[in-house]
């Protein structure tokens, strides 16, 4: 299942059974935020570019260092 597939509000629920810890995106409304937030999965918001780029980035701990 692909993450639009699954309802706003079972985001967050979908993403703590699939054992995310580390959540990276663009960008989320502020209650799907808080609700992500509430289950333990930190959330690096406001990151576009490439997915590899960004995996890379993250992989090497450079991704607040990249203007991504």
């Amino acid at each position: 299942m692909e993450v639009a597939e699954v309802e706003p509000f079972d985001k967050a629920a979908w993403l703590a059974e699939l054992k995310v810890d580390t959540l990276i995106c663009g960008a989320l409304s502020r209650p799907l935020a808080g609700m992500i937030a509430a289950r333990g999965i930190r959330l690096i918001p406001f990151v576009a570019g490439e997915k590899g780029e960004v995996l890379a980035a993250f992989l090497s701990g450079t991704l607040a260092d990249r203007r991504l």
